[in-house]
């Protein structure tokens, strides 16, 4: 089995608290090895392998080769017969990452050892999914579940893509026409009333100037801009900054209630189908925790984990926590007071995964017109700030 590394924190009976590293096949591993010690794992961290040659699956693609796995592996193919037909169904990186595994496989390795081999390109939830199936016997229900999982989340992506491209293409749109107005039309307009020998008003002054500016400076402007965007870029990727700005998004007005459901939903659904794949509850927290894409969150999770592990309930544990809502935690407490966590949880994402929808329906309904508003004022007045003084002249003619 391939090592994950770990960075831990851990404590004693009498206090004491050691950090350190270690390379072992899960987290129960590590707590084992620590206990052993007479200490106890309190904090914990994967340290992450970064590609720099490998893009990453969609989960579209990860929806497709999962359902077709499950299809085939049902029917009698082995895992070899089944890698050589999708080898040939799929193009890009997927075909690459398949080529990797089955040359994997057929140096003696198994499936979920191959698939790391392909490194960051495969999610850790599918990786852990995949070894899940092949210690439990049940690949072919695994990859059923995994088809089901990655379902949800690309058509989920999709629907929103679709309902954002119309304000994102009237604000481009915004964006273009205003500096083509400024750049070209405006600087013509201007040796016209030059012509004529009319005077420009303020407004009409202040857009020239800009308009002189921009064309004088264009390539200086290009670099800093570029120069700007990358450094930008690499401080939202630093820890510190990625961290700030994961737990900003649950303070951004109208869009946090939004984010934290999608949070919320991300998590819930990944962990019932962990659950009802027969993982322990623990263990599924664990590995859903990295489904959520936010530090933030993921760290909240982490906390509510060790207290669980502490012997408090599941409800109580996401009592103090700002990543879920009111909401979810009650949902937390029927589902433990049930016994049927999976299918509570299921409902519980299905109930956000419509909420989310709707929201975002609203949101974009009322973006629209204010984008076409705000499309209206720049181009309006500019126009009306170049026409007005040509307008002037020729009345007084």
């Amino acid at each position: 089995m391939i090592k994950i590394s770990y960075i831990y924190e851990a404590i004693n009976n009498e206090g004491k608290k050691i950090k350190g590293y270690s390379m072992l096949d899960n987290r129960r591993e590590l707590a084992n090895e620590l206990r052993e010690k007479n200490y106890y794992l309190i904090l914990y961290k994967r340290k992450k392998e970064v590609s720099y040659f490998m893009k990453k699956v969609g989960s579209k693609d990860l929806y497709i080769f999962s359902n077709q796995m499950s299809y085939m592996l049902n029917a009698g193919f082995n895992i070899c017969e089944c890698l050589n037909i999708m080898y040939s169904k799929f193009n890009g990186i997927l075909r690459k990452n398949i080529g990797i595994i089955k040359i994997n496989i057929q140096s003696g390795k198994t499936l979920y050892e191959s698939i790391c081999c392909c490194k960051d390109s495969f999610p850790y939830f599918f990786k852990q999914m995949v070894l899940v199936g092949e210690e439990g016997g049940n690949l072919d229900v695994i990859f059923k579940n995994i088809a089901v999982y990655y379902k949800k989340i690309y058509k989920t992506k999709d629907e929103i893509k679709n309902m954002i491209v119309y304000p994102i293409v009237v604000f481009i749109l915004t964006i273009v026409l205003t500096i083509f107005l400024i750049v070209d039309i405006i600087p013509k307009f201007s040796e016209i009333l030059n012509g004529l020998g009319g005077k420009l008003p303020g407004s009409t002054q202040t857009i020239m100037n800009i308009s002189t500016f921009i064309r004088q400076h264009l390539i200086s402007f290009i670099l800093s801009l570029s120069i700007v965007i990358t450094i930008l870029n690499l401080l939202c990727k630093s820890k510190f900054m990625k961290k700030k700005l994961d737990k900003a998004q649950f303070k951004i007005p109208f869009i946090s209630n939004i984010y934290k459901k999608e949070i919320s939903r991300r998590f819930i659904f990944s962990l019932s189908i962990l659950i009802k794949s027969g993982i322990s509850i623990i263990e599924a927290m664990d590995i859903a925790s990295q489904t959520v894409q936010n530090a933030y969150a993921e760290n909240s999770i982490n906390k509510c984990i060790i207290n669980i592990r502490n012997g408090k309930g599941i409800g109580e544990s996401f009592e103090n926590t700002d990543v879920f809502s009111r909401f979810t935690v009650d949902m937390y407490y029927m589902a433990e007071e049930c016994g049927n966590i999976d299918e509570v949880l299921i409902n519980i994402a299905e109930i956000y995964e419509e909420e989310i929808n709707n929201e975002v329906k609203r949101a974009v309904s009322l973006f629209e017109p204010f984008t076409i508003v705000i499309l209206s004022i720049f181009i309006g007045s500019i126009i009306i700030s170049v026409m007005m003084p040509v307008i002037n002249i020729m009345n007084s003619i």
